[in-house]
C-alpha cells in the first residue's frame, strides 16, 4: 500500500490560522479581498462528520488525496484502514489489481486483494460527459437498495466503504467498494461454459432454472425491482442441499407495495432476451415455475409470457438476430 491522504476539518472563528502580515494592526494594503476558509490537515482519522440519507449509520470522513481531490469517504464499519485504502484506490496506487469490465459511459469495475487477506470488486463511476452525470449518484443508490434486499431476506454483496467526489453539492464521481463472495460465480457462467455444464446433469441443471426463478418470484412479490436482472449481475453458489443466489448491481433498484406490471415485465424480459444456453422447453418450465411462485392466475400467464416474448423479439431486431 503506497501513498498518504490528509483528513480535513475546517477550522472556524478563533481557531482560523492566521497570516503573519495579518497581525499588523495597520497593514498597507486595506483593500485586500476577505481570506478564503482555511482547513487543518491531520494525518490521522478526527471525528467523524455526520453522514446523508441512507448512509446515516455510516462514517463518514472527508479526505485530501496527493492530487489534491478531496474525497468524501464513508465506511459501514468505521475502520480507520479503509480510509487510506479508499484513497489509494481512487489514486490505482493498489496492487494486485484486476479489471473486469469496463463500460462504455466510463465506470469500470476491479477486483483487488487487499491488505486484510479478502477480495473485494472496486467500481468506479467514472463519467465521460454531462450526459451520464446521474451515475455518480448510483454508489448511493446501490447502498439504499441492497439494505433493503438484506431486511426482505434476499443475498446481496457486503458494501463497506462509498467514495464520493462532489462538485457544488453534487456528486460527480464515486466508487463503491463490495466484499467478493467466496465459492459463487455468475449464472451466466454456469448456464453457457462447457466447465460448469459438464458438472451439472439436465435433472441438475433444471433444478438450478426453477430454484432461481421462485427466487425472482419472491424478489417481486416483496415489493422489489431490480432494473438490470439479466443473468450476468446473478450468482450462484451450488451447494450439496440446494443453491443460494446473490443480487449483484442494484443500483437500478425500487422498492413498491406492489410491483407494477411494467416493472415486472422488464425485470423478466432481462431474464429472457439474452440468448442463453437454455432450449425452448427450459424457457416455458421457468415462466411456469414463476407464475406459480408469484401467484398469477393461470388466465393471465399467456398474456404475460406474450409481453415478455414481444419485448424480447424488439430487442433481439435491434441486435439483428432475428
Amino acid at each position: 500500500m503506497r501513498g498518504g491522504f490528509n483528513v480535513l476539518q475546517r477550522c472556524t472563528g478563533r481557531e482560523r490560522f492566521k497570516h503573519p502580515a495579518s497581525s499588523d494592526p495597520k497593514p498597507e494594503h486595506r483593500n485586500l479581498k476577505p481570506s478564503p476558509p482555511v482547513y487543518r490537515l491531520a494525518i490521522t482519522v478526527t471525528a467523524p462528520y455526520p453522514a446523508r440519507h441512507m448512509l446515516k449509520n455510516w462514517v463518514h470522513h472527508i479526505v485530501s488525496t496527493d492530487d489534491g481531490e478531496t474525497l468524501h469517504v464513508y465506511c459501514h464499519a468505521g475502520d480507520p484502514d479503509w480510509v487510506r485504502w479508499a484513497a489509494d484506490l481512487w489514486q490505482d496506487r493498489v496492487d494486485h489489481m484486476t479489471n473486469v469490465r469496463t463500460h462504455k459511459w466510463g465506470g469500470t469495475v476491479d477486483r483487488v486483494r487487499m491488505s486484510d487477506g479478502h477480495d473485494y470488486f472496486y467500481k468506479r463511476f467514472r463519467i465521460k460527459g454531462w450526459r451520464q452525470l446521474h451515475k455518480p449518484r448510483r454508489a448511493r443508490t446501490t447502498v439504499k437498495t441492497e439494505s433493503r434486499l438484506a431486511e426482505q431476506g434476499f443475498n446481496v454483496p457486503r458494501a463497506v466503504c462509498v467514495i464520493e467526489k462532489r462538485r457544488l453539492g453534487i456528486a460527480v464521481d464515486s466508487a463503491l467498494i463490495t466484499r467478493a463472495i467466496p465459492n459463487a460465480h455468475r449464472l451466466s457462467h454456469i448456464l453457457n461454459r462447457s466447465e460448469f455444464r459438464e458438472r451439472l446433469s439436465t435433472d441438475r441443471r433444471r433444478a438450478l432454472l426453477r430454484s432461481f426463478m421462485k427466487e425472482v418470484a419472491r424478489l417481486h412479490n416483496a415489493g422489489m425491482y431490480h432494473g438490470d436482472l439479466h443473468l450476468h449481475n446473478v450468482l450462484c453458489r451450488i451447494n450439496d442441499d440446494g443453491f443460494e443466489f446473490f443480487w449483484m448491481d442494484n443500483e437500478r433498484g425500487r422498492s413498491f407495495p406492489k410491483i407494477p406490471e411494467t416493472f415486472r415485465i422488464d425485470d423478466l424480459n432481462q431474464i429472457n432476451k439474452y440468448k442463453h444456453a437454455i432450449t425452448l422447453t427450459d424457457r416455458m418450465r421457468l415462466w411456469k415455475s414463476y407464475c406459480e411462485e408469484a401467484g398469477i392466475p393461470e388466465s393471465d400467464r399467456s398474456q404475460l409470457i406474450a409481453k415478455i416474448i414481444a419485448r424480447s423479439q424488439y430487442f433481439w431486431r435491434k441486435r439483428g438476430w432475428l
